[in-house]
């Protein structure tokens, strides 16, 4: 499904809840914006092998970049909201350069400044990401864009921030997740071990 423009939304009537939320500073997410964030979720689903998957990525890089500016601006979105729209425009980053067989670095750099901006979120507020594989996972998607990088650009450094990311996801995994003393952590997620 085609992430076709579509024209401006009319706006919806405001609720009192939105009120309350825009006295308090921040708006509500209105059904446009859940519909583009929806959209955009939708087309990481895309075929990559199916004619038109790059225009359907990069409409969804686009989507997510607008949604990206009304849940870090007038939306100020839970930590959680703007670190999974974050999460999902970086994917679709990655997708776009490896339909074209990696010839788009520069779609794998910005996913890494997107990761970048996952960890920073995530450890402004560690309590959320405490004994879950979501923080440590983050390392490992951004070691793989670093990897496409490395591919991409011919560029050798890369390849040593990627060992980094994998060997902090795994020292994560292995015993700094730990919530008490006396828990063995969570475990390396096999995935990660092919580095």
């Amino acid at each position: 499904a085609a992430l076709a423009p579509r024209p401006p939304a009319i706006a919806a009537p405001v609720t009192p809840a939105q009120e309350a939320a825009a006295a308090a500073g921040a708006l509500e997410p209105t059904a446009a914006d859940t519909e583009l964030v929806q959209r955009a979720f939708a087309a990481l689903e895309t075929n990559p092998a199916q004619p038109g998957a790059r225009e359907v990525l990069e409409q969804a890089e686009d989507a997510f970049t607008r949604a990206i500016a009304r849940f870090e601006g007038p939306l100020r979105g839970t930590a959680g909201d703007r670190v999974q729209l974050r999460l999902g425009r970086a994917q679709a980053r990655i997708n776009i350069n490896d339909i074209t067989g990696g010839k788009m670095p520069e779609k794998a750099e910005a996913a890494v400044v997107d990761f970048n901006e996952v960890i920073r979120i995530m450890e402004a507020d560690m309590s959320s990401a405490r004994g879950t594989f979501d923080y440590p996972s983050v390392f490992v998607r951004r070691a793989l864009a670093k990897e496409e990088i490395a591919y991409g650009r011919r560029d050798k450094t890369q390849w040593a921030g990627a060992v980094a990311d994998y060997t902090r996801a795994i020292n994560l995994w292995r015993d700094g997740m730990r919530d008490s003393p006396g828990n063995p952590g969570l475990g390396v997620n096999p995935m990660v071990l092919n580095f």
